[in-house]
């Protein structure tokens, strides 16, 4: 049989598609449950795309998301302490299972669709990201209430078809948040 953990020590950078299953739900690899990488710093393009089985990671020095890295999988929690950044994570969770994401490090912006049609999400921990872009949480339909301390521009359609959203919360002073409410949350 198939063993269902990995625990490899490769360098990722360069395996985009590594582990990813494919769009039908036809499993090119044999269903991966869990993972650890306790080494790898990056998470390549469509890496863990379409891993329908992945239940848990251990990822702990991951400083880096790329392109759809986990969409459309079953990862049930999003937890990278040491992720700076999300604009490289374009479409990173798309689609996928998270119910808790965790980015207490990341800074700046998120990249376009970061989270977007992530119905199960209902958890979000970003307290130092200042951007939301185009469509980052567009359809979290269980994402109820957001805290965005640092937040001061928000996208169009960010928070589109989050039908349980009755809380933002922008506590940043300085700025005015720049917010087109018509836009960031289109048919909400």
């Amino acid at each position: 049989s198939w063993p269902t953990f990995l625990m490899l020590k490769p360098d990722l950078r360069h395996a985009e598609n590594c582990f990813a299953g494919t769009a039908s739900g036809t499993i090119i690899y044999p269903p991966i449950k869990k993972i650890s990488f306790p080494k790898v710093t990056r998470i390549p393009n469509y890496c863990f795309a379409y891993t329908k089985a992945l239940e848990e990671a251990y990822l702990p020095n991951v400083t880096r998301i790329d392109t759809n890295a986990f969409s459309n999988s079953s990862l049930p929690v999003a937890d990278f302490p040491l992720v700076t950044s999300l604009s490289t994570a374009n479409g990173g969770f798309e689609s996928s299972q998270i119910t808790t994401a965790s980015f207490p490090s990341a800074t700046g912006g998120t990249s376009i669709g970061t989270f977007k049609n992530c119905q199960s999400l209902n958890s979000v921990n970003i307290p130092l990201v200042s951007s939301l872009t185009q469509e980052t949480f567009a359809n979290c339909t269980l994402l109820s209430q957001i805290d965005l301390p640092q937040v001061g521009t928000i996208g169009s359609k960010v928070f589109a078809g989050c039908s349980q959203l009755t809380t933002i919360i922008l506590r940043r002073t300085d700025k005015v948040c720049s917010l087109s409410v018509s836009n960031a949350l289109d048919n909400t």
